[in-house]
């Protein structure tokens, strides 16, 4: 029984360290050395809908279908795709469906969601439609 819990604890613990996408956990029953695991892969992020305003974009999206602790947005240039830092609402954890990047730049932009679940992270979905922001600078009269 034991020797069974360590190979299953190696064989989690190898996966993990793999940076493999999954949750593991595992039940061990009776006296007999039975044991089941279980996995469940974090989805790809769903393509988000951006609308523009102003220098504004708003940042929208689907649910993942599996219960996660927030998603992870991320910002392409639509003509080169390099990425860029998105603005402090829509950076680092969003623990919801949305979020609004004020004071975009300037340019054509797409956006993409990565689920994550905690320390596990999902993969990152496809690229929205161009956001195009051009705010004309203000003249002088």
């Amino acid at each position: 029984m034991k020797r069974l819990l360590i190979l299953l604890s190696i064989a989690v613990g190898a996966v993990a360290a793999a940076g493999a996408i999954a949750f593991a956990a595992w039940h061990v029953s009776g006296s007999a050395s039975t044991a089941t695991a279980k996995s469940a892969v974090i989805a790809t992020g769903a393509k988000p809908t951006v609308s523009v305003s102003g220098p504004n974009v708003t940042v929208s999206w689907s649910a993942a279908a599996a219960p996660v602790s927030g998603y992870v947005v991320k910002s392409y240039d639509a003509a080169t795709n390099a990425s860029r830092s998105v603005g402090a609402a829509c950076a680092g954890t969003v623990a919801s469906t949305s979020c609004t990047e004020n004071g975009v730049p300037n340019g054509s932009w797409k956006y993409t969601v990565t689920p994550i679940q905690n320390a596990w992270t999902g993969t990152e979905g496809p690229k929205s439609d161009a956001a195009t922001v051009n705010v004309a600078p203000p003249t002088v009269a």
